[in-house]
C-alpha cells in the first residue's frame, strides 16, 4: 500500500525502497517467499529481499545476497 500510494515518496524523498527480511530457518524463508508470491505477486520483483540467519552476513548486510519472491539473487551493493 505505502509503494502503490508513493508514501515513501511524500514522506522521505526517496524514489525505491526494499523490504528485507532475515528469518530464522530456510523452511521459514521459502513459505515466506511463498506468502508474498500468492499475496503480493502484483508487487514488483526486488521490493521485499529474504534471507535466513543461518548463513547471513551481519558484518556485511548490504553485500549479502537476498533472494525476491521469485527466488533471484539480489545484492544490495
Amino acid at each position: 500500500s505505502a509503494f502503490e500510494t508513493k508514501a515513501h515518496q511524500e514522506q522521505f524523498g526517496i524514489n525505491v525502497f526494499r523490504v528485507l527480511v532475515v528469518t530464522t530457518t530456510p523452511g521459514r524463508m521459502e513459505a515466506m517467499q511463498a506468502a508474498c508470491q500468492e499475496y503480493l505477486g502484483h508487487v514488483r520483483p526486488g521490493l521485499f529481499l529474504f534471507a535466513h540467519r543461518d548463513i547471513f552476513d551481519h558484518a556485511k548486510p548490504a553485500a549479502y545476497p537476498f533472494e525476491d519472491h521469485t527466488g533471484r539473487e539480489v545484492v544490495l551493493v
